[in-house]
């Protein structure tokens, strides 16, 4: 006697939804990706000028304690880590020379070092976002009291 198992019952209502789920999802994939692709690009610029600043705040160190301008622009330069492109467009104030940017009649005024973002290589920090072009142009400073 060979006994004859019944077949699971499937519900009308369910066929033709096959695809749907892809055509869902194709649908989604664009906009999480450009989000995706967002968040990592705002995060490497924001880490580029976060860079920048740690670096101007070393050089404003070296200002309140006595440097000249070129030794600022020198340590804030040194300090990037390849963030910033050239010492040269370091800016110093007051930029004394070669004379300390600090001294006896400074005390308690104080020293600013900046460096403008459209000296680097594209004119600013650039967000890479497919299909969104987005190019920061901030003035990034640093100031500190002048302490010799």
């Amino acid at each position: 006697m060979h006994q004859r198992i019944p077949k699971p019952r499937v519900s009308r209502r369910f066929h033709g939804q096959g695809g749907a789920s892809a055509v869902e999802f194709v649908l989604v994939l664009p906009v999480l990706a450009i989000f995706i692709f967002g968040i990592i690009g705002f995060g490497v610029a924001f880490m580029q000028m976060q860079t920048i600043r740690g670096a101007l705040r070393e050089g404003g160190r070296a200002a309140a304690t006595g440097a000249s301008a070129a030794e600022v622009q020198s340590h804030a330069f040194s300090s990037a880590l390849g963030a910033i492109d050239s010492a040269g467009h370091v800016a110093v104030s007051p930029n004394t020379g070669n004379n300390p940017v600090c001294n006896a009649q400074t005390i308690g005024t104080d020293a600013t070092v900046s460096y403008d973002t459209k000296y680097l290589p594209g004119g600013g920090i650039r967000v890479d976002i497919p299909f969104i072009p987005i190019l920061l142009k901030p003035t990034l400073k640093a100031n500190f009291r002048c302490e010799v």
